[in-house]
């Protein structure tokens, strides 16, 4: 259960740290377009699709960390570990049978 949780978890970061990069790659694209399309007899529509092209990549790498992550956390809602508590209390039950065979 522990494994599954930390998985999610680096999933998780690894999703937060890619949904930067692509913030940063859009604003850097952006950047980038406002500068050509001020300087230069470029089409918008083209320098549109510069900066859709150049941060589609990250975003679907963002998309699908985050997607995995979640998998994982409903794969482990869907087949649960015993908790400890279960497990002590099968335990003592099996202890305290014992002791009344071992008395009779």
């Amino acid at each position: 259960m522990k494994k599954c949780k930390n998985l999610s978890i680096v999933l998780y970061g690894f999703a937060i740290l890619s949904l930067v990069y692509t913030c940063y790659i859009l604003f850097n694209s952006y950047s980038s377009f406002t500068s050509y399309y001020a300087t230069s007899n470029y089409e918008f529509s083209a320098l549109f699709q510069y900066v859709a092209a150049s941060g589609f990549q990250p975003l679907m790498t963002t998309v699908i960390l985050y997607a995995l992550a979640r998998f994982a956390e409903i794969v482990m809602e869907l087949f649960p570990h015993p908790a400890v508590e279960t497990i002590q209390e099968i335990e003592e039950t099996n202890i305290v049978e014992t002791q009344e065979e071992t008395q009779a």
